[in-house]
């Protein structure tokens, strides 16, 4: 089991690091167009 939940933590925390860092480079756009 701690291998099978180890293996799902490898491959989703690098996908949410990226969706978050695409959410922040999206709003920091979005600031940017208002400057």
């Amino acid at each position: 089991l701690y291998i099978i939940i180890g293996f799902i933590l490898i491959t989703t925390i690098p996908l949410l690091i990226t969706f978050v860092k695409s959410k922040v480079n999206s709003s920091e756009e979005e600031k940017t167009d208002l400057n």
